[in-house]
C-alpha cells in the first residue's frame, strides 16, 4: 500500500472513532435513550445516556432503553454521571486489506412496553333515596273522621277512619263520612302521641299552666276561634251555638245562594232553641224555597193586591216573608202573638221590615211547624206538611225545589239528606 493511502485510512479510522465518543451531557439533550437494568429502571432514573442506542455504550451490564422520560434530568446537568467512555478499536495492521472496516451498524433496541392494565371498574354508587315526605296522618281520608256527631267529626281535624268504622275511633266517638275535608288541608291535625323512651319511668305528669296576672291596662288576650260545629249537648241549642258563620255561608253558596248577611239576620231574629242540625236544615230549606232563595218577600201571583181574586184567593193577607205567611187568621194569631197589632193592621210591614219578617217565621215555625216534627219526627215529608201540606201532601208530590233546598242543607249540615221525598 502506498504509504500516502496508508496515512489516509489511518486518518479515516481516526477521525470514525472520534465521532463515536460520548458528547458531554453540557452539550447535548438526548437523555431519552438512558442506561438500565430494565427500561422501567431506565425510565425512572437520570441514568448514563446512550446516544448511539447501543448496550456498549453502557456500564455494569445495563441496557441501553429508548423513549425514555426526559423529565427526571431536567437541570441535573451537573449531577448526571457522564457516559462511560466507549472501548477504541484496535488499530489496523498494515498488513491488513487495504479496505476500511467500520464499526458494526448499532443495534437499535425496541422495547415492547407492557400495556399499563386499565383500572377496575369502579361500581357504580347507588343515590341515596330521598327519605319519604311524611304524611300526615289524615292524608288520604280527610273526609272520613271521627267525632261525637256528624257535625262535631265535619268540624274539627279530628282522628282519621279510612276504614268506616266505629273502631276505628276512641273515646266513644263514631266514624262519619263525606266529611268536609279542607279543615285538614293545611295540615294542622292532631299530633301524634309522642311514645315512651327507654329509660322513662312513669314521669309524673307536668302541672297545668297557671294563669299569669295581667298589668292594668294590658290588652285583653283575642277570643278563642269557634269551630265551624260546636258541641251540641242532649238538649235544644240557639242557631248560633251550633253552626259557625263561615260554615252557614259555606252552605249557602254551596246550595246556590247569595245573601252575605243573612247569617247575622237569622241569629238576630230567630232566637228561639231548636233541636238540631236537621231542624235547622229543615227551616233554611223550607224558607229558602217558600222565598225564591231569599230574594222574595212578597207572593209574586200576589204582589199588590188587596181584594180578593181569582189568581190570588187569599186577598190582602196573601203570602208575605221567607215563610209566606198566608190568610188573615194567621196574620191576626201572630199580631197577638207577639203583641205587634200593626202585622195584621198593616200587612206589608212583615215584606218590608227584616225584623218582623224573622219574627213572623219564628212564630209560625215554634206554633205551628216544631209541634209536628216533634210528634211526627224531623224529616222533609212532616215539615212541609205543616207548611204546605194542603197542596203539596197526600195525592199531590212536593215541589222539586223544596225538596232540592232540603236535601242540600240537609247534606251540608248533617252528611245525610232525606230519602223519602212525599208527605
Amino acid at each position: 500500500m502506498v504509504p500516502s493511502q496508508l496515512f489516509a485510512a489511518i486518518l479515516a479510522v481516526f477521525a470514525l472513532n472520534a465521532a463515536a465518543v460520548p458528547t458531554p451531557l453540557s452539550s447535548r439533550d438526548n437523555f431519552n435513550l438512558r442506561c438500565g437494568s430494565s427500561w422501567e429502571d431506565a425510565n425512572s432514573k437520570c441514568g448514563d445516556v446512550c446516544p448511539g442506542g447501543v448496550d456498549r455504550e453502557c456500564k455494569n451490564g445495563e441496557t441501553c432503553f429508548k423513549d425514555i422520560d426526559t423529565a427526571v434530568c431536567k437541570d441535573t446537568s451537573t449531577d448526571t454521571p457522564a457516559p462511560a467512555p466507549q472501548p477504541q478499536p484496535e488499530e489496523p495492521s498494515p498488513a491488513d486489506s487495504e479496505t476500511i472496516e467500520f464499526p458494526p451498524t448499532p443495534k437499535w433496541i425496541t422495547e415492547t412496553v407492557a400495556p399499563t392494565p386499565a383500572p377496575a371498574p369502579q361500581p357504580e354508587p347507588v343515590p341515596t333515596p330521598a327519605p319519604e315526605k311524611e304524611t300526615h296522618p289524615l292524608s288520604g281520608s280527610g273526609s272520613t273522621r271521627c267525632g261525637t256527631s256528624w257535625a262535631n267529626a265535619n268540624g274539627k281535624c279530628g282522628t282519621a277512619c279510612p276504614g268506616g268504622v266505629d273502631s276505628q275511633c276512641s273515646n266513644g266517638e263514631k266514624c262519619y263520612k263525606d266529611l268536609d275535608a279542607s279543615v285538614c288541608d293545611s295540615g294542622n291535625g292532631p299530633a301524634p302521641a309522642p311514645q315512651p323512651q327507654p329509660g322513662d319511668e312513669d314521669p309524673a305528669p307536668a302541672p297545668a299552666p297557671q294563669p299569669q296576672p295581667t298589668d292594668e291596662g294590658s290588652p285583653a288576650p283575642a277570643p278563642e276561634p269557634q269551630p265551624e260545629y260546636p258541641q251540641q249537648g242532649g238538649g235544644e241549642s240557639s242557631i248560633g251555638s251550633m253552626i259557625s258563620e263561615s260554615a252557614f255561608n259555606k252552605a249557602l253558596t254551596t246550595c246556590g245562594i247569595n245573601k252575605p248577611k243573612l247569617y247575622g239576620a237569622l241569629l238576630k231574629g230567630f232566637t228561639a232553641p231548636i233541636a238540631s242540625l236537621q231542624e235547622l236544615a229543615l227551616l233554611m230549606g223550607n224558607t229558602a224555597h217558600e222565598s225564591g232563595s231569599y230574594y222574595f218577600t212578597e207572593e209574586i201571583k200576589c204582589k199588590g193586591v188587596t181584594e180578593v181574586t181569582n189568581e190570588c184567593p187569599y186577598g190582602f193577607f196573601h203570602g208575605r216573608g221567607y215563610i209566606q205567611l198566608t190568610w188573615d187568621s194567621n196574620y191576626k194569631a201572630a199580631a197577638a202573638a207577639l203583641n205587634r197589632p200593626d202585622i195584621f193592621s198593616n200587612p206589608t210591614i212583615v215584606q218590608d221590615d227584616e225584623a218582623t219578617n224573622w219574627a213572623t217565621v219564628q212564630w209560625y215555625w215554634t206554633s205551628t211547624v216544631q209541634p209536628m216534627l216533634k210528634s211526627s219526627g224531623y224529616t222533609l215529608g212532616a215539615s212541609v206538611k205543616s207548611i204546605n201540606g194542603y197542596l203539596e201532601c197526600g195525592s199531590n208530590p212536593v215541589a222539586p225545589q223544596r225538596v232540592k233546598f232540603i236535601q242540600c242543607f240537609e247534606q251540608q249540615f248533617t252528611g245525610t239528606q232525606s230519602s223519602a221525598t212525599y208527605c
